[in-house]
């Protein structure tokens, strides 16, 4: 005679129990990357940065990446960008570009994009960004 088998279940007592995958590919197209970066750079844009932001961006991508790479969850690009985004921030410039560039960086290494793009890709999105500016459009 067969027997019933008691269906196995499991309890999830903490969500922190649940660790974040360490730089899981996103599908996502270099456009809407750039697309992305250029939003992030326009907010930047307002107060004359981004500039700047990306001088360091490319000069930190021909020195040390490694220091930006972090253990990301998100499973789209926009939640990757808000899991990126820094709480709160700087007020004293140097640590705000250093904000910018760490968000650039670590969004770019977290899809998996090679150093030789990830150059090209911070000047793209600059100049997308001063198209926005320039058009007077508001980014969300």
């Amino acid at each position: 005679m067969l027997q019933a088998q008691r269906p196995v279940t499991t309890k999830v007592t903490e969500m922190a129990s649940i660790k974040p995958r360490s730089n899981a590919r996103i599908l996502v197209s270099d456009e809407a990357l750039i697309e992305a970066m250029a939003q992030i750079l326009h907010g930047a844009e307002r107060v004359k940065l981004s500039e700047v932001i990306v001088e360091q961006a490319r000069f930190q991508i021909q020195r040390d990446l490694e220091q930006y790479r972090r253990p990301t969850a998100a499973r789209t690009l926009n939640g990757l960008v808000k899991e990126l985004h820094p709480k709160d921030y700087s007020t004293f410039v140097p640590d705000l570009i250093n904000q910018y560039v760490e968000l650039l960086l670590g969004l770019m290494l977290a899809l998996g994009r090679e150093p030789p793009l990830m150059y090209k890709a911070v000047g793209a999105a600059l100049f997308r960004a001063r198209q926005l500016e320039g058009l007077g459009l508001d980014v969300k």
